[in-house]
């Protein structure tokens, strides 16, 4: 029985790494965004958030999505159509993404995944794992 549960664990870490490698792959591959634009909405957000940190923009083919990685340098990553995102898209998705930098979901998500390779025979841990990242975007919104 132990055998098992030794198994399972490190499994669920190899998935947490994993994904870990996952995301600083998709940080690597993608370009840093100069869009003055883009930073002057961004710095206007922040500031309404009083987020004082800097945070990278950055450009990422990968992704049909933006999303935000890292807590103590966020970046967020936006796809390659955002160009075609109207004024008020881009700020509805900028101020999303702070909100997540904002409440720390990112290292909260990798605390959680954490628990979960450590639990992931407990039905209650999943429950708990999938609730919390539907606070985090409902939260955000």
């Amino acid at each position: 029985m132990a055998s098992l549960l030794a198994v399972g664990i490190v499994v669920g870490l190899l998935q947490l790494a994993g994904g870990l490698l996952s995301v600083r792959n998709y940080r690597r591959r993608s370009k840093l965004l100069e869009s003055g634009e883009l930073h002057e909405l961004l710095d206007i957000l922040q500031a309404e958030l009083g987020l004082t940190c800097r945070i990278e923009l950055r450009e990422c083919e990968q992704l049909t999505t933006a999303a935000t990685i890292g807590w103590r340098q966020p970046v967020i990553l936006l796809p390659p159509d955002w160009r075609d995102w109207t004024l008020d898209q881009k700020r509805a998705v900028l101020a999303h993404e702070l909100a997540h930098v904002a409440s720390g979901d990112y290292i909260a998500c990798l605390l959680a995944q954490l628990g979960l390779a450590l639990h992931f025979y407990h039905p209650l841990v999943h429950w708990l794992v999938a609730r919390l990242r539907l606070e985090q975007e409902l939260a955000a919104d």
